[in-house]
């Protein structure tokens, strides 16, 4: 409060709760940090190293290196923290601390989330603790894997062998994919009601329809058709994360669903060109599809938890 007399103002008052020195000092042997390091070679390559360091004994493990520290390379080195060196033992962890350096993904914090670990600094805090908890937190992820899965077979499919033309399979396969789209929009009927239901399958069913035109337009050849479909599909893309968003903003936020939303298409992307260029691509074209996979089921659970978490009297146990 400002003293009207000598306009001086008054220290802020004390925190009731922890301060930030005491919180690590009581969860230390609970908590890691990670970040990144670098080292130039003789040839002058720039590489990175992502290590985490245990906060109790300052015990560093190195996690992985690359050229290319992207958010889903970090995202892909989140199983070793389980199956790398700290083994059995990364279970006493359940916070993670890092910084806002934008190769950590909103998937990154996704799944960590998922796994019950704490990411200091994005809000996340979530493990589906009752049987109808898991149970949504599976379906969701079927639906999004069946999303991938699908569409990589309709990419295939559309591609066609070796004389160009697609595969005869290609309709019935695309139309399984649309069936997809109404799949996942209803499974957000019961919580934001059938209007919006039907708005996000309108959306999806278009980002559907977007990919086969980017597609097709990729597959003839058509440089002015490729940039205008890429351009209206990652509209869409966008479109979708916002309205997500603007149903959940708590637990979507508009920048992670939009980064979520923007990793996939690019992701999806690479793998329809990997695949396209052929024989000299299918092992790039592979590892696409591996990544894909893995995002999407980081994007799943973000979804899965945001509507547990905002309706969490509907996953009580009786």
């Amino acid at each position: 409060m400002a003293d009207p007399q000598t306009g001086w103002i008054e220290p802020a008052p004390r925190r009731s709760g922890q301060t930030w020195r005491q919180f690590l000092s009581a969860q230390a042997g609970s908590i890691l940090a990670c970040d990144f390091a670098h080292v130039d070679t003789v040839l002058l390559h720039r590489l990175y190293l992502l290590f985490v360091v245990e906060l109790s004994t300052r015990r560093v493990w190195l996690l992985g290196v690359t050229a290319h520290p992207d958010g889903p390379w970090v995202t892909r080195m989140r199983p070793k923290l389980r199956h790398g060196p700290l083994g059995d033992r990364a279970t006493r962890f359940t916070y993670l601390i890092r910084d806002r350096d934008s190769k950590f993904a909103a998937t990154f914090d996704a799944v960590f989330a998922a796994e019950a670990t704490a990411v200091a600094g994005s809000g996340s805090n979530f493990f589906p603790d009752t049987a109808a908890a898991v149970a949504f937190h599976d379906q969701m992820r079927k639906l999004w894997e069946d999303h991938v899965t699908w569409t990589r077979l309709t990419i295939v499919s559309a591609v066609g062998g070796a004389n160009g033309e697609a595969l005869p399979d290609t309709g019935p396969t695309l139309g399984r994919l649309q069936a997809n789209q109404d799949d996942i929009a209803a499974a957000i009927v019961p919580y934001f009601g059938q209007a919006a239901g039907d708005q996000l399958a309108a959306l999806l069913h278009e980002h559907i329809s977007g990919a086969v035109t980017l597609v097709l337009a990729a597959k003839a050849g058509d440089t002015a058709a490729v940039e205008a479909a890429k351009t209206a599909w990652y509209a869409n893309g966008q479109q979708i994360a916002d309205f997500l968003a603007g149903a959940n903003p708590r637990f979507w936020p508009q920048d992670t669903m939009r980064e979520a939303m923007q990793m996939h298409l690019d992701q999806t992307l690479k793998e329809a060109v990997d695949h396209l260029q052929g024989t000299n691509n299918y092992a790039d074209d592979i590892d696409d599809y591996e990544q894909a996979h893995q995002h999407i089921l980081a994007m799943a659970d973000l979804l899965s938890s945001g509507i547990i978490r905002r309706f969490p009297d509907r996953f009580d146990e009786d």
